[in-house]
């Protein structure tokens, strides 16, 4: 057995020394020379020793070859000090092994040569250089410790346990085999993804570029904690994924995506500028949400949870439903605005003079509207209560006007002061009575109080005092 002591070391070129003479130096070969004889004849010594246990193919010879290769090199496992061999101790314990164990070593051995190569290939594939690299260290990394593990089989001096020791019933060999065949099929997936992607559309890919720029973001999700990934990672996430569900993804996201889209692009035809800022804003906030909820979703593991999340998970939908009606509600406004006459125009603006100013009613409490909620209202109310309400303005307008004229007509002046002063505090009352009836948020409501009360009736009392009726 190794380390008993039965291996004799090489004698050759042992007693070469300064005290021969020259003649015996001129017959004597160098210690290089000697080398060269001594490694000779480990290969002829391996290769009738294989030849003996029927193991001739180039194949198993190189793969042998590796084994040594690895058992001899000082560097492998020197830090957890492995021992390593010297080539006659490295025939001795194939022989050891026998021909039965040996087969099985060289058998998985191969085997993981050829998971090597295959996984070495996959990776050759890819496309995108930085996730090549990336993956091509994971592959030396691997490949290191399977040598490492390799070594380690052979520190132990008895046959079975070698064996053993080489084959899945070793658990850091199977961990190791596991590792290896995940970095291939991760390998595998993200060629097929990059393949998929050559034949997506713009929108998709700007999807996929939207996703990217977001997890590799370091400002966004922050504050919640969730975790920053690499260019790499983030590829290598997609490649675990494969095809099939990333184009999920996709097809969910470009969704919500293009309805944000949308909506922006009918933004801009929005000529109210106050009310186009504000929505735009609105917009602005649903996409940091939009963003944060993508981070948060690559925030999750196992990696079939972000799959799971994107697709089933809370994404807001709803925020962008109501930017989208209140969107409705501005063009409707504009619409309906456009088309009414020039008197039923000032009858909205008196109206929203009225509504917009924060001293009428404040004593009340009554609401003051923004301009923006003006628009809004108006185009919640719609075209036929906008109409009746703007009727019963016009109503109350004209009798305003009759009054006037007829205190305009009273001769003695204390009376005319009186009246005068009589219909401006009335006028004032109207600007009350109108943020009364705005003063709920239903346009039901509004509607019915704006319509209920006959405004017109205060200022007919006054024209017919100024008349003397």
């Amino acid at each position: 057995m190794i380390g008993k002591g039965q291996f004799k070391k090489p004698a050759i070129g042992a007693h070469v020394g300064e005290d021969l003479t020259k003649a015996k130096k001129r017959n004597a070969r160098s210690t290089s020379e000697v080398d060269v004889d001594a490694e000779e004849n480990i290969e002829v010594k391996l290769a009738k020793l294989l030849g003996t246990f029927k193991l001739q193919s180039d194949e198993i010879k190189e793969g042998i070859k590796y084994i040594q290769s690895v058992l001899t090199n000082p560097s492998i496992g020197k830090k957890s000090g492995f021992k390593t061999y010297t080539n006659d101790e490295f025939y001795s314990i194939l022989v050891d092994l026998g021909e039965l164990r040996l087969k099985e070593i060289i058998e998985f051995h191969l085997k993981s040569l050829k998971l090597q190569k295959e996984v070495g290939a996959a990776i050759d594939k890819i496309a995108r250089e930085e996730v090549k690299q990336s993956f091509k260290g994971e592959f030396d990394d691997f490949n290191e410790q399977y040598k490492f593990y390799l070594k380690d089989a052979f520190q132990s001096y008895e046959p079975n346990k070698i064996s053993s020791m080489i084959s899945f019933k070793n658990d850091s060999m199977k961990e190791w085999a596991d590792n290896f065949n995940y970095l291939g099929l991760k390998s595998l997936k993200l060629i097929e993804i990059e393949a998929q992607n050559k034949e997506l559309p713009d929108e998709e890919l700007r999807v996929i570029e939207l996703v990217r720029s977001v997890v590799t973001n370091s400002d966004i999700g922050s504050t919640e904690g969730y975790k920053t990934h690499s260019n790499v990672r983030f590829y290598s996430i997609l490649g675990t994924l494969g095809p099939s569900r990333v184009k999920e993804m996709i097809e969910k996201l470009k969704v919500r995506f293009r309805a944000l889209a949308d909506v922006r692009g009918v933004i801009k035809g929005i000529n109210l500028k106050p009310a186009r800022d504000e929505l735009e804003l609105a917009c602005n906030n649903y996409e940091d949400l939009f963003k944060l909820s993508i981070k948060r979703a690559f925030n999750q593991y196992p990696v079939e949870y972000i799959h799971d999340d994107v697709i089933h998970g809370n994404w807001h939908m709803g925020k962008v439903l109501m930017i989208q009606k209140r969107v409705t509600r501005f063009m409707d406004y504009e619409n309906l605005y456009a088309g009414l006459s020039d008197d039923d125009q000032k009858a909205v603006e008196y109206l929203q003079n009225a509504l917009t100013d924060p001293g009428i009613g404040d004593d009340k409490g009554y609401k003051t509207y923004s301009d923006v909620g003006f628009y809004e209202m108006l185009g919640k109310l719609g075209p036929s209560r906008l109409r009746k309400i703007i009727e019963n303005m016009q109503a109350v307008f004209e009798m305003q006007e009759k009054a006037l004229r007829a205190v305009e007509g009273v001769k003695k002046e204390q009376l005319k002061e009186e009246l005068k002063h009589k219909f401006l505090s009335e006028k004032q009352l109207y600007l009350i009575q109108l943020k009364e009836f705005f003063n709920s948020s239903a346009p039901d409501q509004v509607y019915k109080a704006a319509t209920k009360n006959d405004s017109s009736n205060r200022f007919i009392a006054i024209k017919n005092n100024a008349l003397g009726i």
